[in-house]
């Protein structure tokens, strides 16, 4: 019923007004970063006393949503073919020391921020860039008490191509009285017209390819290519039975590295080690 990706949204007017300085000390223009290495150079270069860096979403799970893209945009993965865990392989180490690096050009504390502090802080200008699911703050660009920044936000892809893939569906549960009813209302609220206006007006992220398509849509919401692009090369989220302990074990252990209480690699290793514990005790890896 609904579907996004992580995307890279960042200050046109900022990345104008700093491209000549940017130019003359590095010989380059200043655009989207295309590269992890990239992203922290132009977030230490953007980085100031009255604008930060980036914005980052934290609240634990954001953290692992945003550190998944730098991991498989390194060549990373979570598990191998056999469900071993491999994400302490020197891209996830590479990754999460890049990680840790992006919040020091982000506001203090922002590892444990809500993803609503987050959006605020960017729609309020307080940052360069923000990598951030794009449908959560559509609907509050036309708020002038809420967003100051309206008409100076542009979207990319985020660097490495991976972005993090947010999917929502709808199911009729066994015991539903009326099945025929529900599916009916399902069918109703994925339809085509209602998944164009859910888009336009909310920013909800259509599940049909026509939206994208749609020649109004394309001229209304800013990103639609910048997402359409990430859907290409997306990478789905974890999503097996034991994925939820998994993957908050995960969110912990980045919490920990980002507050300076462990070192990446020993955070991935203990990762890995209690990952390959469930995955055994829950069957997917056999010894």
């Amino acid at each position: 019923m609904a579907c996004n990706v992580i995307t890279l949204l960042y200050r046109t007017d900022v990345f104008a007004a700093r491209a000549a300085e940017f130019a003359r000390q590095t010989g380059r223009q200043l655009v989207p970063p295309r590269t992890w290495g990239e992203y922290l150079e132009v977030a230490q270069f953007l980085n100031h006393e009255s604008l930060y860096g980036n914005v980052i979403m934290g609240l634990k799970e954001q953290n692992f949503t945003v550190w998944s893209g730098l991991l498989e945009g390194l060549g990373g993965h979570l598990v191998d073919a056999q469900w071993r865990p491999t994400l302490n392989s020197a891209a996830g180490v590479q990754g999460l020391t890049a990680f840790v690096k992006m919040f020091q050009y982000a506001p203090p504390g922002s590892w444990n921020s809500s993803t609503d502090e987050a959006n605020a802080l960017f729609l309020q200008g307080k940052g360069a860039m923000y990598l951030t699911w794009p449908s959560l703050i559509w609907a509050q660009l036309r708020d002038t008490n809420v967003c100051k920044i309206t008409g100076k936000i542009g979207a990319a892809v985020i660097p490495g191509g991976r972005p993090q893939l947010s999917a929502w569906s709808l199911g009729i549960n066994r015991s539903c009285r009326d099945p025929d009813a529900a599916y009916r209302w399902i069918e109703f609220f994925v339809n085509a017209t209602n998944s164009r206006r859910l888009f336009m007006q909310y920013g909800k992220g259509s599940p049909r390819l026509a939206t994208y398509q749609d020649a109004e849509c394309k001229g209304t919401v800013f990103y639609l290519e910048q997402v359409l692009e990430g859907f290409t090369h997306s990478q789905a989220r974890f999503r097996i039975p034991p994925s939820q302990e998994l993957c908050d074990y995960l969110d912990n252990q980045i919490a920990e590295t980002i507050r300076g209480r462990i070192s990446p690699q020993a955070a991935l290793d203990r990762t890995a080690g209690r990952w390959r514990e469930i995955l055994t005790q829950t069957g997917y890896v056999r010894e």
